[in-house]
């Protein structure tokens, strides 16, 4: 059973290269239906904890529950298949398949990926297959790609990559979403679009944890933030008290706050 209304809960979460501390005993719960903002200076550890979520790196110490389940060093396919989901700082498409077909990659054939029905098809196969290209064509129209759909996905600019990456998330049915810097690099416009689209997956229930430096973005969406620094967790709390908070500003001393 999971404890109070945690999503997810992270406990003493501890990861070691060699003799460098990344991240050292951080705990944190991520309730249902809410928006977490991860921030902190870089090399914070806030990359780290998220690829330990899920499943990219293994912890040195600690624990990872999701759904009351420890999934704990679970390879990055299982902790998929139970519903989180992640998009990458460095934007990972396929640039020479088309936006749709970078859509279907990212869904779930229960069916069509056993040895039985991949060899001789039938009519539930098809079904799936037409349930998934649905899926796929109504998260293109969620992030404004559906006119893109046949456009491979190396011709799309850096903002439409953003949107397209977001889209197969949650073409994953994840009840999780860790997006690493999902404004990075786009136009105001597209930085604005993306803040509406998380507002609305919120208010439809989904959950979600984002690295973010731009404060300005924080603000607008975030429920709670959680500041890390030096692998440490120092703040943990509404994001109007963050940024009046004394270990909060002196962490971020001597870096640049990005407000636009």
């Amino acid at each position: 059973m999971m404890e109070g209304k945690a999503l997810l809960s992270v406990r003493d979460l501890t990861k070691t290269f060699g003799g460098l501390m990344a991240v050292n005993c951080v705990s944190f719960d991520i309730e249902k239906g809410t928006i977490t903002a991860l921030i902190g200076p870089n090399g914070a550890g806030k990359t780290t904890v998220i690829n330990i979520i899920s499943g990219l790196l293994r912890a040195t110490g600690g624990k990872v529950v999701f759904k009351g389940r420890d999934i704990t060093n679970l390879p990055p396919y299982r902790i998929s298949h139970l519903g989180i989901a992640r998009t990458f700082q460095n934007i990972r498409v396929f640039p020479q398949m088309t936006v749709l077909e970078n859509m279907l990659v990212a869904t779930k054939y229960r069916k069509g990926e056993t040895l039985l029905y991949s060899v001789i098809p039938d009519r539930d196969v098809k079904v799936e297959d037409e349930q998934n290209l649905k899926k796929a064509l109504h998260y293109l129209e969620f992030v404004g790609l559906m006119d893109k759909k046949d456009e491979f996905a190396g011709n799309l600019s850096h903002g439409q990559r953003r949107l397209l990456e977001l889209a197969r998330a949650l073409a994953t049915d994840a009840d999780l979403l860790l997006l690493d810097e999902p404004t990075a690099g786009v136009t105001p416009r597209t930085r604005k679009k993306l803040l509406q689209l998380f507002t609305r997956l919120k208010n439809s229930g989904k959950t979600i944890m984002i690295i973010e430096h731009n404060m300005k973005v924080v603000r607008a969406v975030s429920d709670r933030v959680i500041v890390l620094s030096n692998g440490q967790k120092i703040f943990d709390g509404p994001p109007d008290k963050a940024f009046k908070d004394s270990r909060v500003i002196e962490a971020y001393l001597g870096t640049k706050w990005r407000y636009m």
